[in-house]
Formats: structure tokens, sequence, C-alpha cells
């Protein structure tokens, strides 16, 4: 009569271990993950983009549109935007960089209205065929940026040493990851479709 007791004794501790261990185990590993480097995580195995952690708010405050002089402080919201920090003077680097930018979008077919491109200049600079550009590039918007707005923008592309070219915005106004200026639109498209089939904003 006494080992029965025993072996419901021995299921409620069973039990008890099992329900601990499921509250405890999500919390210990997703510990153990903060502790790796980023490119551990399965997205930084994937992402052709340098990853901006935390990803940094960004504001349309500072930036004045060159066709119309204004920019809405919402601009940055519901839609993906990739915003182009071209060298300058504009060359054919500039050049090439804007048409990678414009075949990565083109390149999302349906989902291509989701995402807009904003092209951003230093206050002071001239912009020579302004009308040109932007029958090349249709949707293009451009606008000019005070220093400190620039100055804001996050890091260095630490393999090559100097500013990166592209930067993503999320549909929450979130800068979230950036490009290299010799990041290619192939590289773009495939994290853009992974982020636009992920995302149920924007």
């Amino acid at each position: 009569m006494s080992a029965e007791p025993s072996r419901q004794a021995s299921r409620n501790r069973a039990a008890l271990v099992a329900v601990v261990a499921l509250c405890v185990l999500p919390l210990a590993v997703a510990w153990v993950l903060t502790l790796l480097p980023p490119d551990w995580r399965p997205f930084g195995t994937a992402h052709h983009g340098r990853l901006v952690e935390p990803p940094e708010t960004i504001s349309a405050a500072g930036l004045s549109s060159l066709e119309d002089g204004r920019v809405a402080p919402d601009y940055f919201m519901g839609k993906w935007t990739l915003v182009v920090v071209p060298p300058l003077p504009c060359d054919d680097g500039c050049r090439e960089l804007l048409y990678r930018t414009r075949q990565a979008r083109r390149a999302l077919g349906k989902d291509r209205d989701r995402v807009q491109r904003l092209w951003v200049l230093p206050a002071d600079a001239t912009l020579e065929n302004q009308a040109e550009l932007l029958a090349r590039h249709p949707g293009l918007r451009l606008a000019r940026a005070e220093s400190s707005w620039l100055r804001s923008l996050p890091g260095r592309d630490t393999d090559r040493g100097r500013p990166d070219g592209i930067y993503l915005v999320d549909p929450r106004a979130r800068l979230m990851m950036a490009y290299a200026q010799d990041a290619s639109a192939e590289g773009m498209l495939e994290d853009l479709r992974r982020l636009l089939k992920a995302s149920r904003i924007g």
C-alpha cells in the first residue's frame, strides 16, 4: 500500500521539475544569447548590411526638401526607407550608388511601393542637373540635412574606415541597418525581401 503513494509523490515531483524547467529554460537561453557576439545571432549570418544595434530612432527634423522646402515630420513612418548619403561631388560612383538602390527597389515588384528612397546632401552642398536626376529616378526624394543630423548617423564601416553610403530605416522610423558605398543591389534586395516578408507594417 505504501508503494503507490511513493510513486505518486515521484510523479508529482517530476511534474513540478518539468514546469519549473519550462519557465526557467527560455530565460536562461535568452540570457546566454545576450552574452554572445552580435554576428553569432541567426540573422547576423544572413544579412548583407551592417546591423545597427540597438536600432536608433531617426527624425525628419533637420531635413529640408530640395523640391518644395519641406519634409513631413512623419516622413519615415509607415514605409521602409533607403537613405542614401552619397560621396561628394556626385561623380560616377555617386550615380552608381543611386542606380543600385533604384534597381533593388524595382526588383521588389509589387512590394516596391512599401519602400521609398531619400537622397540626403549636406546643407551647403550644390547639386547640378537636378531635373535630369529626378527623371532618371522617379520617386526619389532629395533633401538637405543640417550637419547635426548627418553627425547623428551611427558609426562607420569598420572594415573600410569610411562612412556608410546607405541606411535602412524601418516603418517605425528606426534606423536599423547600414550599407557601405560598394554594397550590391542584389544584397540589398535580399535583405529587403526578407524584411518585407517578416514585417506586418509598412
